[in-house]
Order: structure tokens, then sequence, then C-alpha cells
């Protein structure tokens, strides 16, 4: 059995259906999508998705896939065993899954939470209000002290020039912080 055999697919498919026919077989055959089945359907499952996974490392590399389709023999002139394109065939759901990602979806992958409670929502893409507020605040901080400073400068007030200071180590500070916090938000959501 090749790598196109694997993915269901015949060796002249172009990339978009080829993409499509592994993340079909993906989803069929990925070991989280069989929950509840038994020990032996779970090492077939895991053992069918490691020759997918393995198929689409070849196969979805262009360089790869060129030197690959060398080492195999002629394609016989038969007609293909495959019956249209794989990812719009219907998928049956073992017993037990609630939650199975649509096709063309890549917004699920870093989904887990979706994943773990079995959710079809996709998570929020878009900062809430008060998250868009706490990330300007930086940048508000530093409207703050020129408008601190200039009025300092103005009226040779030194609380003033201490408070433009004081918002002005705030801004860096936050500048710092804000990212790290957003980065370690996304690990946490990963």
């Amino acid at each position: 059995m090749n790598h196109y055999d694997v993915l269901g697919v015949s060796r002249d498919v172009d990339q978009a259906t080829l993409r499509h026919a592994y993340l079909a077989a993906a989803r069929a055959h990925h070991p989280d999508f069989h929950v509840g089945a038994d020990a032996i359907e779970l090492a077939s499952a895991a053992k069918r998705m490691q020759e997918v996974n393995e198929a689409w490392a070849v196969l979805g590399d262009p360089e790869r896939r060129a030197e690959y389709d060398r080492t195999l023999p002629a394609p016989r002139s038969r007609p293909s065993t495959t019956s249209g394109d794989p990812s719009r065939q219907p998928l049956v759901m073992p017993p037990g899954k609630g939650w199975t990602p649509r096709p063309d979806d890549t917004r699920w992958q870093r989904n887990y939470a979706a994943w773990r409670d079995e959710d079809e929502r996709l998570a929020e893409d878009e900062p809430s209000t008060r998250r868009r507020v706490v990330l300007v605040l930086p940048v508000l901080l530093v409207v703050l002290a020129l408008v601190l400073g200039l009025v300092g400068a103005a009226t040779s007030s030194r609380p003033l020039f201490a408070a433009c200071f004081v918002a002005v180590a705030m801004a860096a500070i936050l500048f710092v912080m804000l990212p790290v916090m957003e980065m370690a938000r996304g690990r946490n959501r990963d």
C-alpha cells in the first residue's frame, strides 16, 4: 500500500484535494475520535493515524511528493477506486463521541477547551471590551504622562513632574508585562 492508497486518492490529485483527504482521514482515524473503544480498536486507530501522518509528511510537501512519485511504478490505466472527494464523504461517529471538527475548519485545531467539553462552539477570536481597554492602557498612560509633563513644565509643579515620571514608569512596565501576559494566556488556552 502506497501513501496515496493510505489517503484514498489517486496519484494525479491536486494539493488541495490531497489536503482535504488528509484532514478527512485524520478526523476518522485520530485516537481521540475513538473514545471509549476497546484496546484493539484504539491500537488499530493509532496505527492507521500513524500511516496517515507519514503519508501526509511525504505527499503534503510538493518536493518530497515529486521524489516519492519517481520511486513508484508507472500507474496502470484502470479506473480510480475513490468515489469523489474523501473529505466530503459522511463521517460515521463512534458511540460516545459528540464533538467532531468540520471539514475546512482549522480554528478547531487550537480550541482545546471545546475538545474537552465536546462543544461545537468555537472560542471567541475577538478580545472582550475590557481586554481591549487593558491592551491600550500603556498608550493611555504615555498620553497622561505627556499631559502631566506639559502642565508640570508650564506651572513648575514638582508633584505633576513626579506624577509624570510615575505614569511613564507604569507605562514602561505595562509595555513589557502585557505582551508576556497575553503569551501566557495563549499558552494556557493551548
